[in-house]
C-alpha cells in the first residue's frame, strides 16, 4: 500500500513538473513572439518616419525595399493621393523580423500625409499693419513687385527718396498670419524651434536661425556676422541693427510691436509686420523670390491619420 502510494504521489509530482515546464515553455514562446511582434512595429513605425524625412527633401521620393535596420528590415511604399490645393501622400511601412523570407513577426502601419502648397501672399518687399518710416541711407527694393504696402490709412514716409511712388501702395491689406502663410499660427508653432525670451531679449538668440524659427518675447540682432535664414517669426519687438537674413521674416503683435531696422542690415526675401516700422543707415531690403521659395519649400509633411493595417 504504502508502495502504491508513493508511486502515485510520484506521479502526481511529475506530472505537476512536466506541466510546469511546458507553461515556462509556453511563456518563453509568447515572450519571444510578442518581442518579436514588438520589434517589427518599430521597424514599421521608422519606416514611416524614413519616408516623411526624406518627403522633406524630396517630395518625389517613391519609397524603398528591405531596408536593413537592426534585428530586422523593413519596406516603404508612398501613394501619391494630391489635389490641386494641396500635397498628399499615403505611406505604408511594413517591419519583418528577422526578414521577409519566413518571418518571424510582420506588422505594417498606413499614414496619410499633408502639406500644404505654401505659396506665401507677400503684398512686396516689405508688408505693414502700421506707418512706414524710411530715414538715413536705407533701401527697399521690389525687383518687379511692390516695395512697400500698407493698408487704407496709415503712411509711408520716404525720406531717403529712393522708392518709386508707383512702387508703394497705400491701400493695401492689414497683413494676418494665415493670410500669408495659409496655415494658423498654432499649425506653425507645431513646426517650428521656439525660442522664449522673458524680459529683455538677449541680443543675437538664437545665433544664425535656420528653417522655421519661433521667437517669443521679442528679439534684437546686433552684429554684423549674424546670419539667418527660412522663416523667422517674432512674437514681440524687432530690432536689428547687423548682419544679414535670407527669406521671410514676420513681426506678431499688431499696433503695440514696433519693428526698427539701423545700422547695415541685408535681408532678401520679404518682411511683414503687423506694426509700425523703421528703416534707418544703411539697412537693405530686397525682394527676392528664390529665397522666399527656399523659405517656402521648408514646411514639412505632417500626419493627419494613422492605422495599423
Amino acid at each position: 500500500m504504502v508502495l502504491g502510494l508513493v508511486l502515485v504521489f510520484m506521479f502526481l509530482l511529475v506530472a505537476i513538473a512536466t506541466g510546469f515546464v511546458t507553461l515556462a515553455n509556453n511563456e518563453v514562446r509568447v515572450a519571444r513572439k510578442q518581442r518579436d511582434s514588438l520589434k517589427a512595429f518599430f521597424l514599421a513605425e521608422a519606416a514611416v518616419e524614413k519616408a516623411l524625412f526624406e518627403l522633406h527633401a524630396d517630395a518625389d521620393y517613391s519609397g524603398e525595399l528591405n531596408v536593413s535596420l537592426g534585428d530586422g528590415v523593413y519596406d516603404v511604399a508612398i501613394a501619391d493621393l494630391s489635389t490641386e490645393d494641396i500635397s498628399r501622400k499615403r505611406i505604408d511601412g511594413t517591419g519583418y523580423v528577422p526578414g521577409k523570407t519566413s518571418p518571424r513577426a510582420q506588422r505594417q502601419i498606413r499614414v496619410i500625409a499633408e502639406k500644404p502648397d505654401a505659396i506665401f501672399n507677400l503684398g512686396g518687399a516689405l508688408t505693414s499693419g502700421g506707418d512706414v518710416e524710411i530715414k538715413g541711407d536705407a533701401v527697399i527694393e521690389g525687383y518687379g513687385e511692390m516695395a512697400v504696402s500698407v493698408p487704407t490709412g496709415f503712411s509711408v514716409s520716404d525720406q531717403t527718396d529712393n522708392i518709386p511712388e508707383d512702387k508703394i501702395n497705400t491701400n493695401g491689406q492689414v497683413p494676418t498670419f494665415e493670410g500669408i502663410f495659409g496655415i494658423t499660427e498654432e499649425q506653425m508653432e507645431r513646426i517650428a524651434d521656439i525660442y522664449v525670451h522673458v524680459g529683455a531679449p538677449p541680443p543675437n538668440e538664437p545665433w544664425n536661425p535656420s528653417g522655421i524659427t519661433w521667437i517669443q518675447g521679442g528679439a534684437k540682432f546686433t552684429k554684423n556676422d549674424w546670419h539667418g535664414e527660412g522663416v523667422l517669426i517674432v512674437e514681440g519687438n524687432l530690432d536689428i541693427t547687423g548682419g544679414q537674413f535670407d527669406g521671410v521674416i514676420y513681426v506678431l503683435g499688431g499696433s503695440v510691436v514696433d519693428t526698427e531696422l539701423t545700422g547695415n542690415i541685408n535681408i532678401k526675401g520679404a518682411l511683414v509686420t503687423e506694426g509700425a516700422i523703421t528703416f534707418k543707415g544703411t539697412s537693405d531690403l530686397e525682394y527676392y523670390q528664390e529665397k522666399i521659395d527656399a523659405a517656402e519649400a521648408l514646411f514639412p509633411y505632417e500626419i493627419v491619420s494613422w492605422e495599423e493595417t
